[in-house]
């Protein structure tokens, strides 16, 4: 995807730090549709620009410059603590007794595109292997019906040790998130032995 970056004023290579994500391919172009090779931009250099903006160059009079990327953008992370009932040491956390189920809600973020993970985070109190959860789902957006997508998926493979915090994949429910979501999930610790501390529900994703 082409981005267009903004700039006005005198212009030096080194002005673009902080404006083009790294391992980009930059052209400048004026009017007369020169091109000026870019390549030496110093690395690492920040997201922090906005697309499709025209780009003026006082040098060059109207120009613009485009950013190829040919490597992805690193994953956004947001973390959803549910509502604690308990502690676990020093954490606040949501307790759920040995064969217990529960109930959590988040949102996804208006500028979510593309699913990189989604997890809860949790601590078991007993060395569990070989072990299973239940899941299930409902989410959609303001002005769908509450269940615009339910999945379910019974039999979640499960394996901790006691003590150490693990991750439990949540992504089998929800396979068809968008931005603006909001999220149901059901958790059934049915086939675990133990009771088990959730800390938060983990999402990761790219907003590009």
């Amino acid at each position: 995807m082409i981005r267009r970056y903004r700039w006005k004023g005198n212009f030096t290579p080194t002005q673009l730090d902080g404006q083009v994500p790294p391992g980009v391919a930059v052209t400048i172009k004026g009017t007369n549709n020169v091109e000026t090779d870019l390549e030496l931009l110093p690395n690492p250099i920040s997201a922090a620009a906005a697309e499709d903006l025209d780009f003026y160059l006082s040098t060059l009079g109207w120009a613009f410059l485009e950013a190829d990327p040919t490597t992805p953008m690193a994953p956004i992370e947001v973390r959803f603590p549910p509502e604690y009932n308990n502690n676990k040491g020093d954490y606040l956390v949501h307790y759920i007794a040995a064969g217990g189920s529960s109930n959590f809600a988040f949102a996804i973020p208006s500028d979510f595109k593309t699913l990189t993970k989604i997890c809860m985070v949790a601590i078991p109190n007993n060395t569990s292997a070989g072990g299973d959860m239940d899941l299930s789902s409902d989410y959609g957006k303001v002005g769908e019906q509450y269940n615009a997508h339910s999945e379910s998926n019974a039999g979640v493979p499960f394996s901790g040790t006691a003590g150490e915090l693990i991750e439990v994949d949540l992504s089998s429910v929800f396979s068809s998130l968008e931005a603006g979501d909001s999220c149901g999930l059901f958790l059934n610790q049915n086939g675990i032995t133990g009771g088990m501390n959730y800390l938060y529900v983990l999402l990761q994703y790219t907003n590009n």
